[in-house]
């Protein structure tokens, strides 16, 4: 597994500590799990191949 360091925004961090309280994971777990679930429903669209640096803005 590789480790890697990410900032947030405040408010994202704080969504996101709410969602890893809520399903009892994490901060951790729960941003691999939305992560995981996000690249796969891109897959399934069928825009996940890139490999340019969009961040999504």
């Amino acid at each position: 597994m590789v480790r890697v360091t990410v900032r947030f925004d405040d408010d994202v961090y704080e969504r996101l500590q709410a969602v890893a309280e809520q399903e009892r994971r994490s901060v951790n777990n729960a941003v691999m799990v939305l992560l995981a679930e996000a690249l796969d429903a891109r897959e399934r669209r069928g825009t996940g191949g890139g490999t340019g640096s969009d961040t999504g803005r």
